[in-house]
């Protein structure tokens, strides 16, 4: 059973460990993470960042960064050099709210340019599993609508659901009268109004609901009546060898 998934865009950077962990599987012990609240604010990491509340950790600091995710994104990115590294957590709330944002600002504040950054997006909830309500989509609408108003671009959502052909489980039920909402389709979206190329983003496993291996789904979880669980997803820079 699939239980870690990596970036090759990423793994292409010299000096750059990273890791999208499997519910159950424990994180680099040493790694940083905040107090995640569904939010914009991203921060630069220290040994007492869990204390803080913050959706994003930035650090040039030779120890990991971490989220903890359950359906939303797990976000992590690095300068192409491997200077910089950042981990970021982005629901629909941080993602209405402006997380991404706030995330190329942490990278531009240190000087790290738009085309210099390499983005990868981990295992979440999919467009095949994620129904949400009309107020869900009012409020993307109301924050977002110029992203794809004047291009030629879709919203990211829709009445019909997503086909999935990795799927391993089966699939969320239909509700009734929902929208069925793109978080990676939206995420993208947001990237490039901030100046970042597609070529510079890598989205990498399968949907937590419905996908092969052990990644955690909150939305799974509540509709099977289990134990919630959740999966770290990190990224540290590493001394070079000599």
């Amino acid at each position: 059973m699939e239980e870690t998934v990596s970036s090759s865009l990423l793994a292409a950077i010299s000096g750059v460990s990273h890791g999208f962990e499997a519910a159950g599987t424990q994180t680099p012990a040493e790694a940083v993470r905040c107090h995640q609240v569904h939010g914009r604010k991203v921060v630069v990491a220290t040994p007492v960042s869990l204390q803080e509340d913050a959706d994003g950790l930035i650090t040039s600091r030779f120890q990991p960064v971490a989220v903890v995710t359950a359906d939303c994104l797990p976000i992590l990115m690095s300068s192409d050099d491997g200077q910089y590294v950042a981990a970021v957590h982005g629901g629909w709330r941080g993602l209405n709210l402006g997380v991404i944002d706030s995330a190329v600002a942490a990278f531009s504040d240190v000087r790290v340019q738009r085309n210099q950054l390499r983005i990868a997006i981990g295992p979440a909830i999919r467009a095949c599993c994620y129904e949400v309500g009309e107020d869900v989509i009012g409020e993307l609408h109301a924050s977002w609508s110029h992203l794809w108003r004047d291009e030629d671009r879709s919203p990211p959502w829709s009445r019909v659901a997503s086909p999935n052909t990795a799927n391993q489980r089966s699939k969320a039920p239909k509700t009734g009268g929902g929208f069925w909402l793109d978080l990676v389709a939206l995420a993208i979206a947001q990237f490039n109004n901030c100046g970042v190329d597609e070529r510079q983003i890598e989205v990498v496993g399968a949907c937590t609901y419905c996908g092969p291996g052990a990644f955690a789904s909150y939305r799974r979880n509540k509709h099977e009546a289990k134990t919630n669980r959740s999966q770290f997803s990190w990224i540290g820079r590493r001394a070079l060898e000599e």
